[in-house]
């Protein structure tokens, strides 16, 4: 039979009798109409790619992994569980800065830097992976005494191969070698290391998310969706928003599932999406600019406004 939940925590009634199901059915539809149409955008950036090699694959991938958290964020506010969909529209909203970053200008320099951050940290990997290195052996050591002490880690990779691979990969190739080179000279200059610096570390003087959002102005939104979301991800505030009050002054615990911010994940997850469709429109395909403006205008924006301007939800303590 399965237990049943404690009702005032997790309600077993949660929905029933209200409008409140419908609306947020009909939130996951339109977020996943927008996503329904990204599919469209991310074939054509691939074929519009499809003669070039190795720097295309980074904006490639971002787009795909935009879609598919839109998709978590939707399935995430059907069900009602709106601070899990807050965490994921936090990782919407780096992919979208990233995004906007790759496009803003020098597309393939920063392709490659993205790519070639990514194949060093890969390569530190495989040396902590590998028993036969020093960092290998130190982290074999590590192990001991723990859970994971007989834990067979990558025995079907050849690790010395895949880490020379890569370092030619690195050292050789168009591309790669230049972003490596500018890796290698920050890292000397700087003193920074693989852990800290990102791919827009190369070719700028931009060290960290924050300061990224300022170059592309948007640091309003990392203060309200990716700060504000980071607590949650790392449990450092659970208090705000789980602790609220009520119209005589009552401090309640809200309980899970409670849907009172599920519009404003809809709207902004929508906004991003949207920004990021008309970036890739206009720097790869803008052939399809009309296609994407009659697609907007007769299946979002009414929505979309009503949710900018109209209280859709109205959470009665």
């Amino acid at each position: 039979m399965g237990t049943e939940p404690v009702e005032e925590i997790l309600p077993g009634n949660w929905g029933k009798g209200s409008n409140l199901l419908e609306l947020l059915k009909d939130f996951e539809n339109l977020m996943n109409e927008c996503v329904n149409y990204g599919t469209h955008i991310y074939k054509w950036i691939n074929v519009s790619f499809e003669n070039e090699k190795d720097y295309p694959i980074a904006i490639i991938l971002l787009v795909r992994h935009l879609l598919e958290v839109s998709l978590s964020i939707a399935n995430l506010t059907r069900d009602s569980l709106i601070d899990p969909a807050k965490i994921q529209l936090r990782s919407l909203f780096e992919t979208f800065l990233l995004i906007k970053y790759l496009t803003e200008k020098d597309f393939k320099k920063r392709s490659y830097a993205y790519l070639t951050t990514h194949y060093i940290k890969r390569k530190k990997l495989h040396e902590k992976f590998n028993p036969k290195t020093e960092v290998g052996k130190q982290f074999k050591s590590e192990m001991q005494g723990t859970i994971l002490k007989d834990l067979k880690v990558h025995e079907e990779f050849d690790l010395d191969q895949a880490s020379k691979n890569l370092e030619h990969l690195l050292n050789k190739r168009e591309g790669f070698k230049e972003a490596y080179q500018e890796y290698n000279r920050i890292k000397k200059e700087y003193g920074k290391t693989h852990s800290s610096m990102t791919f827009f570390s190369l070719y700028s003087e931009i060290m960290n998310l924050e300061s990224l959002s300022k170059d592309l102005n948007l640091h309003e939104h990392y203060e309200l969706i990716f700060r504000d979301a980071s607590k949650k991800v790392h449990a450092s505030d659970v208090i705000t928003g789980y602790l609220s009050s009520d119209s005589s002054g009552q401090n309640y615990i809200r309980s899970l599932k409670d849907p009172t911010d599920a519009q404003y994940v809809t709207f902004f997850t929508i906004l991003y999406l949207k920004i990021t469709f008309e970036l890739l429109i206009k720097k790869f395909r803008q052939d399809k600019s009309v296609h994407y403006m009659v697609w907007f205008k007769e299946n979002i924006e009414t929505k979309f406004n009503q949710l900018a301007e109209e209280e859709l939800i109205s959470i009665d303590v």
